[in-house]
């Protein structure tokens, strides 16, 4: 990803001065990019989904505790504060790629845009 976004930056800074070489570099990158895209939104939620299940998992076993006089060991309070901490470190790993998610999908959102003025400012042959 790091790689594609610094190609971005690279022709970004070329502005007008684009020639036809680097409209088909644009698409090329256009492409890679939406590939990625479909691929970190895959694997984003398929790693929700697996996140939610295992906090549901382990909310159902904290619900089956219970304290020495056979009461439920934790209210609901307590396990939201429990699940949030043994999950805290997944959570954000979770919002750091959902992050460079919405990245990728504003510098995608921008390349039509670009593609469009080379295309108006190229030299007529």
């Amino acid at each position: 990803m790091e790689n594609l976004l610094k190609q971005h930056e690279t022709y970004k800074l070329k502005g007008y001065k684009l020639t036809t070489e680097d409209l088909f570099e644009w698409n090329t990158l256009l492409e890679a990019m939406l590939d990625l895209r479909v691929e970190m939104r895959s694997k984003l939620f398929e790693a929700k989904n697996d996140l939610e299940n295992r906090k549901s998992t382990r909310r159902l076993v904290l619900k089956d505790e219970k304290d020495e006089a056979g009461k439920k060991k934790h209210t609901e309070n307590t396990m939201d504060c429990l699940i949030g901490q043994e999950f805290q470190e997944e959570d954000q790993k979770y919002l750091v790629e959902k992050a460079k998610l919405e990245l990728l999908e504003n510098k995608i959102s921008v390349i039509p845009e670009y593609i469009q003025l080379g295309k108006r400012f190229l030299p007529t042959m």
